[in-house]
């Protein structure tokens, strides 16, 4: 799990609106407790922040268990695919689609090699 996350992870965890996020947030990095809890908050560089390109994060030990709890479900991966065919068909589907891409992969290790030998 992530020891911070977005207002808009927390948002989606806490139930709340993205704006409420924001201003939890907003409210917590000014010291002030979020329903009766005081959260860490503090602010980083984001590509996709506020005007001034700044961003909310929350540490997810300083919210409250449940909502940590949601924290986790929110980042577990699904423990197995929904739409895995382990027969035949499913086989050559993965074996065809791994042949069209092959050449590419290929390529790559290609690319990788001859930027390796013009940095030396």
């Amino acid at each position: 799990m992530m020891p911070w996350i977005t207002s808009d992870v927390f948002a989606s965890a806490a139930g709340i609106s993205a704006q409420k996020a924001r201003q939890a947030l907003q409210n917590g990095l000014a010291g002030k407790a979020w329903n009766g809890c005081r959260i860490d908050v503090t602010m980083i560089g984001a590509e996709h922040g506020g005007s001034d390109g700044k961003q909310y994060v929350v540490r997810v030990s300083s919210l409250p268990p449940e909502i940590q709890q949601k924290v986790k479900e929110y980042f577990r991966e699904p423990i197995e695919p929904k739409f895995l065919r382990i027969d035949e068909r499913g086989l050559a589907e993965h074996n065809w689609k791994l042949d069209v891409i092959r050449p590419i992969l290929g390529s790559v290790g290609i690319h990788r090699e001859l930027i390796t030998a013009a940095a030396i």
